[in-house]
């Protein structure tokens, strides 16, 4: 399921609420652009629902399954590119012949024979629902081309091709954001980060953890992403036998350091569930197989 934090004015957590149920390994999701939140099913025949966190919306205590998830993956994260009049979905899926995929949400066309202005954003609660007219979902999927100089990509609409690809270049793809016109996401058995100029529809790749200043190591598989903060930093969680942690990458030069490391306390755990307070102060951080939530600060009191 889902659950929610709730801070007062004072950015202090207040309360803890489920606000979804009867679902199974949910994994990460995503942020809509009208503020819900998007859960993905890490299962065979997973789906992606919504749910609105906010105590006075009508939505709050009707969560609704989106049209995201198709016909069911082991779905992982949501980004969303929300920069035109129609925002575009990412959606990643934890399997070895896993695929990206890129879902447009686009008006239909005027078949009254009349000529009609309807005023539709195709954005908000039910727009990922099948119950909005007017509007629908076009599926594609993320194809890399490698040997192309510089190396690119395109979205196909064969969803076995982009299999192919997935399987070829980004298998088990887990964490996902954008920002700046950039879709970042990692292939997690690769160790990999792929970073995708959505507007030159170029793309590079890297180690990750690979350049590291300062102690620790991140060495693990990379498993979650956190970048739609106003910072020089991309967060990642770590998916390790030894020990896990926490770590940072500098956007200027590519560096990696540790924020914080378990140091095998919970040996085969994995660290989940990156966020922020709202004012940005607080890092929340979850491991998975313990159930632990944690609160990191900086020593200056800074922001993340």
């Amino acid at each position: 399921g889902v659950w929610g934090l709730y801070f007062n004015a004072k950015h202090e957590i207040i309360g803890f609420r489920k606000l979804l149920g009867d679902t199974t390994w949910n994994c990460s999701g995503g942020v809509s652009p009208w503020k819900t939140w998007i859960s993905c099913e890490e299962t065979p025949t997973g789906q992606c629902y919504e749910v609105d966190p906010d105590p006075n919306s009508k939505h709050h205590l009707t969560p609704m399954q989106t049209l995201l998830g198709g016909t069911g993956g082991q779905y992982e994260a949501v980004a969303v590119d929300d920069r035109g009049i129609n925002p575009v979905f990412f959606v990643t899926e934890d399997k070895w012949k896993a695929h990206l995929t890129h879902l447009d949400i686009i008006y239909c066309p005027n078949h009254s024979g009349a000529l009609r202005r309807v005023e539709s954003s195709c954005s908000g609660w039910g727009a990922l629902h099948g119950t909005r007219n007017g509007c629908t979902l076009d599926t594609k999927y993320l194809r890399l081309r490698p040997n192309q100089d510089p190396p690119s990509f395109t979205w196909v609409t064969d969803k076995g091709v982009g299999k192919t690809s997935a399987a070829n270049h980004f298998p088990n793809s887990e964490g996902i954001a954008f920002h700046n016109g950039k879709l970042s996401f990692v292939s997690k058995t690769k160790k990999e980060m792929f970073t995708l100029d959505l507007d030159e529809e170029t793309y590079e790749e890297e180690r990750t953890g690979l350049k590291f200043r300062g102690k620790g190591s991140f060495k693990g598989q990379p498993d979650q992403t956190l970048d739609d903060l106003d910072s020089n930093y991309m967060y990642f969680t770590e998916e390790d036998g030894i020990g896990v942690g926490v770590y940072a990458r500098h956007d200027k030069d590519g560096c990696y350091s540790t924020l914080f490391e378990d140091n095998g306390a919970r040996k085969g755990d994995e660290t989940v569930g990156t966020a922020t307070s709202p004012d940005g102060t607080r890092l929340y951080v979850g491991f998975q197989g313990s159930g632990e939530l944690f609160v990191v600060e900086r020593k200056d009191k800074g922001r993340f």
